[in-house]
């Protein structure tokens, strides 16, 4: 990877950048005690907004000037114009080669092999210049002297297809005076709650779901009713939109032509607290093998 612009670039002395990837350490280690969907679209999903701890090296170490020769120095390398940085890549016994990154600088300090330093980029960035079509390279691993995880270029190449395609997703609005009805869903509804059921219970973090029928009297569709599935999460920092996504592929072909709608749980929103009014959640998450 070629760099012909000024870069500051950390050395590991001095100032530390500072990244938190905790949720997706134990996302990972989640990820290899149950090999499920699930678990496999929660660390993409914390991988894709996350920031790794790379190694590099300059092709030209005479052009690299450190700060610690400069007033108020902050322990960076400064990376010329003209200079080269390349990623440092390690081969396994099948002598396939592999990009290493490191969820922190603990993780980063376990590797032996010499490198001019380290830098943070964003996962995103390094999935696109790991795929690059002259690298030639297997795919990236992460924390090959930790608990590893390895991410081919087959799927790197899916997860940059998917963010960019990705549309913001949808939140349900209502017309300002619309009447809206919620009632008990019909036993026709239980193969949905047994999908949401076999999902949601891999996701440690959603505490119950609720299933509601809501009726659109004034809606100018034929079709006026749909479902709506709350979901209520202990966890409020995350981002559980992707399991919205994947619950509609895999409840739609069994509603026919009723819309699904999806919530997230929040007390403070008077439109779930009233369609929530005397409801019995139909999953609740075990706690200590008892609900």
């Amino acid at each position: 990877m070629s760099e012909n612009n000024t870069n500051n670039t950390s050395t590991g002395s001095g100032s530390e950048p500072v990244i938190d990837n905790h949720k997706l350490e134990q996302a990972i280690v989640n990820l290899n005690e149950s090999n499920t969907q699930i678990n496999t679209q929660r660390v993409i999903q914390l991988l894709c907004s996350a920031k790794l701890v790379v190694p590099f090296n300059i092709s030209d170490e005479d052009k690299a000037v450190r700060t610690e020769e400069k007033k108020n120095s902050q322990g960076e390398v400064i990376i010329n114009k003209g200079a080269s940085i390349n990623l440092v890549f390690l081969t396994n016994e099948e002598q396939e080669t592999y990009c290493p990154v490191f969820t922190s600088k603990e993780e980063s300090d376990k590797m032996t092999i010499p490198c001019s330093g380290m830098f943070v980029q964003p996962f995103m960035a390094l999935a696109k210049a790991v795929t690059a079509d002259n690298l030639g390279i297997k795919g990236m691993v992460i924390n090959p002297f930790g608990m590893a995880m390895t991410l081919s270029v087959p799927l790197l190449k899916d997860i940059i297809k998917r963010a960019e395609e990705q549309s913001r997703n949808r939140n349900y609005t209502l017309k300002a005076g619309e009447k809206v009805v919620i009632t008990e869903p019909d036993a026709s509804a239980k193969t949905l709650t047994d999908i949401v059921t076999a999902v949601v219970r891999n996701h440690k973090c959603i505490e119950r779901a609720f299933l509601r029928k809501m009726i659109r009297p004034q809606a100018e569709t034929a079709n006026n009713s749909s479902y709506l599935i709350i979901l209520d999460s202990s966890d409020p920092d995350e981002d559980i939109t992707h399991l919205f996504r994947d619950l509609g592929k895999l409840c739609t072909p069994h509603v026919k032509d009723m819309p699904l709608d999806f919530l997230r749980y929040d007390e403070d929103n008077n439109f779930i607290k009233e369609a929530l009014a005397g409801a019995k959640p139909f999953y609740r998450k075990k706690k200590f093998g008892i609900f």
